[in-house]
């Protein structure tokens, strides 16, 4: 891995990275992007290598190495937004805006602190006018775009463009007789289709398990040493259920919203930990109970509840921290 990152440190010019193969493959009309240049594709993988093996170097114990990587990174990230950043997003090519250019320095925390709200704004104003809620990437942008846009506080409409039926979409796809994804977002059943059965756009599973359910490692406990349950519920979902086998065990998320309340069942294994992030729905007076006994009220955790180990109010949740074992909660609002 050192060998990789040096190499690609060798190859940049000025910490941006110039080399590239197929970019964003096969964004909407276009095999080859002609929005996302393939090197702004490179240095964004760049700088995601460099932190990742900064993280790795940190682990081992390698201090040093761990400090220098970071170093990079930052100059990396630097060197991106001094070249592409503007006022309110990052511009690939003259006059023509970028989803992909844009939402993965969203998901990186490349953006500056300062600037981060307009990126997300001009993001979300090319998704709703430009391309009334399409996707407009390809085989890189569109694995990071339904994360970005859920990480910074919009899964809803994440999932809008999830479920669309017109062109492009994965509902469009399905519409068309889909049974497996297809490389391209096109309908094309000549040689200009490569493959009726790629995984390419698949990325939107992970987004299935870690946004609608809500099952997630923490990435300083990982392994599953720690699980965060955070299922985010949208308007127009009435429940989501998923089940993931861990080396520890199998996770469990299953929630359905009914007459104003909601019901968030979870399952989490023998050797591991959680934090449960119960959604409050908007209630004003919202009381939680777990198995029946009530575990929030009043803008307080009550304790004594088995494996229910304290709770605390975080935006639109109340999240409780957990043991192993199964747990039924069970959210409504108090009768005035």
């Amino acid at each position: 891995m050192k060998n990789w990152v040096d190499f690609l440190t060798r190859m940049s010019k000025d910490r941006l990275l110039s080399f590239s193969k197929y970019g964003d493959w096969c964004p909407p009309r276009q095999i080859k992007s002609m929005t996302t240049p393939g090197e702004i594709v490179s240095t964004l993988c760049y700088y995601e290598s460099v932190m990742i093996f900064s993280k790795i170097a940190a682990m081992l114990g390698r201090r040093d190495e761990a400090a220098s990587y970071a170093k990079l990174a930052e100059e990396i990230r630097e060197a991106y937004n001094r070249k592409y950043l503007g006022e309110d997003s990052y511009t690939a090519v003259e006059g023509v805006y970028s989803q992909t250019a844009n939402c993965i320095p969203l998901f990186l925390d490349i953006v500056p602190h300062g600037k981060v709200e307009r990126v997300v704004r001009k993001l979300l104003e090319d998704l709703a006018t430009t391309h009334d809620y399409h996707v407009n990437t390809g085989i890189v942008g569109t694995r990071y775009l339904l994360e970005a846009l859920t990480r910074h506080g919009r899964a809803e409409v994440a999932y809008r463009l999830v479920t669309q039926t017109t062109y492009p979409s994965w509902g469009y796809m399905v519409r068309e007789g889909a049974t497996t994804l297809w490389e391209r977002w096109e309908y094309l059943t000549g040689p200009g289709m490569n493959s009726h059965n790629h995984i390419m756009l698949g990325s939107i599973d992970a987004w299935f398990y870690k946004a609608l359910a809500g099952i997630n490692a923490d990435p300083d406990q990982p392994g599953f040493e720690k699980i965060l349950i955070k299922p985010h519920v949208l308007e127009g979902l009435d429940y989501a259920e998923a089940s993931l086998k861990t080396i520890r065990g199998t996770i469990v998320s299953r929630w359905e919203k009914k007459d104003g309340s909601l019901t968030l069942e979870a399952a989490i294994p023998v050797n591991s930990w959680g934090e449960i992030y119960v959604p409050t729905l908007g209630l004003e007076r919202v009381v939680v109970e777990e198995g029946g006994r009530v575990v929030w009220r009043d803008g307080r955790f009550i304790e004594g509840t088995p494996g229910v180990e304290s709770g605390r109010l975080e935006g639109n949740y109340v999240v409780f921290k957990v043991g192993s074992g199964s747990y039924r909660f069970l959210v409504k609002e108090e009768a005035p």
